[in-house]
């Protein structure tokens, strides 16, 4: 019987090594595809606390209590002293949104508004006018109820204490970027029920309940400028720019009394520092950072389903995308850009007035520019308006200074009869510091004119900053907003601090 010869089978190496590949090149994207649809958020840092912490380290060694708890009571009792107000000659309800301090304080502007529709519109509806007054009556008869209800006595506390931090929550429970921020718009309406508190005690010569309502604003500014994020900045910056234009309205038309000066004066003094621009900053890196811990895995790979939540669309996408998260950067690396702009963003706002003015002139950024690509995904959506934020700042800064010049020219003014000649003239003894503007890159004054009679306004002087564009046009101002002298393409135009009341 004849047997076959069994041989041993050939040793193929190349095809042994192309099949080993393909067996770990598919366990691979096995792995990958596994990690890729079960891939969740790893927040381990509770950025919220850090932000707390942030705000009460810069607070430390100010003076009083917390009084976060007492600004968001008072928040609440403003609200009730509007619920259901009802005007009997119109009808007109006041509720949650349904009001107007605008048609108080801002009276003639409004009331020019709609003469102008008036005569523009051929279906222009009359009863506009009733209801106009009927909000300034309202608007009365809810700051009417402000001593009854505690509203006062509580704004009184807030502006006498130096410490407020809002509570934040654990932001490895969830996302910073989501936290609800109710009280803001509430406190912007505040702040024009407190220019009409204003006006109403200019009104009556009450110069004391004008004072502490200046100072009431001005606190619920300082208050909110350092806060745990950018847009608390800028609303606490927005608060503070309305009730300084109300008080340079006044002193363009020259109604305070040399009493009232004084204590305007020491009302601006109590509250006058504020949080650094770069605190702000510090804060929005919080948020930032946090944002990106809720979108990347414990292996730093980012989750490319969970981006859309940055963008405050819905939660997720289809899990499979993530498999391209092993071309993105890892976690450390998108931090690390984070607080590497914020650090540039902080030297940037650290610069002058002036020189970034002429920096800007010049073509230069006035933030830190990055190219967007395909690996800036998150960045594009947690990136704010850094430019914006500081040219905001920079407009309330100058605001701020020249409201304080207008305040020296009129205390000089009671004091010797006359209007300076000069703005060195305040110095030392109305003025702590030379009236330099904030734009000057060589450090000249403010422009100052004094006028021969009043103007068609009621203005006595000019004073004027040269703006962007760095040149002195006579205290020229721009055809419609007059925060367009401090920016760019508004050439031959000024700033002008005693803007004209319309």
């Amino acid at each position: 019987m004849i047997h076959a010869q069994i041989r041993p089978g050939r040793f193929r190496p190349v095809l042994t090594m192309v099949l080993v590949t393909i067996f770990f090149v598919l366990g691979w994207l096995g792995l990958e595809f596994y990690f890729a649809v079960t891939a969740k958020p790893n927040p381990t840092i509770d950025y919220g606390e850090l932000a707390e912490e942030h705000v009460r380290a810069f607070q430390a060694d100010l003076p009083g209590e917390d009084v976060w708890p007492v600004l968001l009571d008072t928040t609440q009792l403003f609200g009730d002293t509007l619920a259901d107000l009802k005007d009997d000659e119109t009808g007109i309800v006041w509720g949650k949104g349904n009001y107007s301090f605008d048609a108080f304080y801002d009276y003639e502007n409004a009331l020019e508004t709609l003469q102008k529709q008036k005569t523009d519109s051929f279906t222009f509806n009359e009863e506009a006018f009733d209801d106009l007054e009927a909000h300034r009556r309202m608007a009365r008869v809810a700051l009417s109820q402000w001593d009854e209800t505690g509203i006062t006595r509580r704004l009184d506390e807030i502006a006498a204490s130096g410490k407020a931090v809002r509570p934040m929550p654990d932001t490895t429970q969830a996302m910073m970027i989501n936290i609800l921020l109710p009280e803001l718009s509430t406190l912007r309406n505040m702040t024009r029920a407190l220019c009409a508190r204003m006006r109403i005690a200019r009104e009556a010569g009450d110069w004391q309940h004008y004072a502490k309502s200046l100072e009431h604003g001005l606190a619920l500014g300082r208050i909110e400028m350092s806060q745990t994020t950018l847009i608390d900045r800028l609303v606490g910056v927005a608060i503070r720019s309305l009730m300084y234009a109300q008080l340079r309205k006044d002193l363009t038309q020259q109604l305070l009394p040399a009493e009232a000066c004084t204590l305007v004066k020491d009302a601006i003094d109590r509250q006058i520092d504020t949080a650094p621009l770069a605190h702000a900053f510090d804060a929005e890196l919080m948020m930032q950072l946090d944002a990106v811990q809720w979108v990347h895995d414990k292996r730093g790979r980012v989750i490319l389903s969970s981006l859309r939540q940055l963008d405050y669309g819905s939660a997720t996408g289809p899990t499979v995308i993530n498999i391209a998260s092993i071309v993105f950067p890892r976690r450390e690396q998108t931090e690390a850009w984070f607080r590497d702009l914020n650090e540039k963003t902080k030297t940037q706002a650290a610069v002058s007035i002036a020189e970034r003015a002429e920096q800007s002139r010049q073509g230069l950024p006035v933030e830190p520019a990055y190219v967007s690509t395909w690996k800036t995904m998150i960045q594009d959506m947690l990136i704010p308006a850094y430019g914006s934020a500081i040219r905001s700042d920079d407009q309330l800064r100058t605001q701020e200074f020249g409201t304080r010049v207008m305040l020296a020219i009129e205390r000089y003014r009671h004091a010797h009869n006359t209007l300076p000649e000069s703005l060195d003239q305040l110095t030392p003894d109305w003025l702590d510091v030379p009236a330099t503007d904030p734009y000057s890159i060589d450090g000249h004054l403010l422009g100052y004119r004094v006028l021969p009679e009043p103007d068609e306004n009621g203005r006595t002087y000019i004073l004027y900053s040269i703006g962007y564009d760095g040149t002195d046009d006579n205290g020229n101002a721009p055809t419609e907003n007059m925060s367009d002298a401090l920016r760019n393409s508004y050439e031959g135009t000024d700033y002008v601090l005693t803007e004209p009341i319309r």
